[in-house]
């Protein structure tokens, strides 16, 4: 396997990384390629790029296509379990999209894991009934405004 190709890369795998200071010299650094967050042997660092999970749900084999959203079965269930992720502080926004029969998103705040989303996601009604699978992204949030102003928001 080409380890010089990202894509040949997986959690778990040995990997050799030249650290930004080491750029200069080409100083190999060894640990442990851990989704985005590389665990080394002389500590944890984390990867300090402003990343957010995504759950995209998509219209499963019990969508009834050309009814309305609101009028799917589960999703009255679907809404409601996502409204505790919410009231728990850990749901930044979320919603369907507007065209019509392709699903919605629903973004995380910045302290929740993949694998704690992952784990909310699949016990989601609509997702065990087969209304709406859901798939998980990294989604990197290069420009928030916070970071883009370099003031916190109000």
């Amino acid at each position: 396997m080409n380890g010089q190709t990202r894509s040949n890369i997986k959690p778990g795998m040995t990997v050799l990384i030249v650290l930004k200071q080491d750029q200069r010299t080409g100083k190999l650094t060894k640990g442990t390629w851990k989704l985005l967050t590389l665990n080394f042997q002389r500590g944890i660092m984390s990867d300090p790029r402003p990343i957010r999970y995504v759950v995209f749900h998509a219209p499963g084999p019990t969508w009834k296509y050309g009814i309305d959203f609101r009028e799917q079965e589960c999703v009255r269930e679907h809404i409601q379990h996502y409204l505790k992720l919410q009231e728990q502080g850990k749901l930044e926004m979320g919603g369907p999209f507007l065209v019509e029969d392709v699903g919605g998103m629903m973004v995380a705040t910045k302290d929740v894991p993949q694998e704690e989303l992952d784990a909310f996601a699949a016990a989601d009604p609509a997702v065990q009934a087969g209304l709406l699978p859901y798939e998980i992204r990294p989604w990197l949030t290069a420009m928030e405004h916070k970071q883009i102003n370099g003031k916190e928001e109000q």
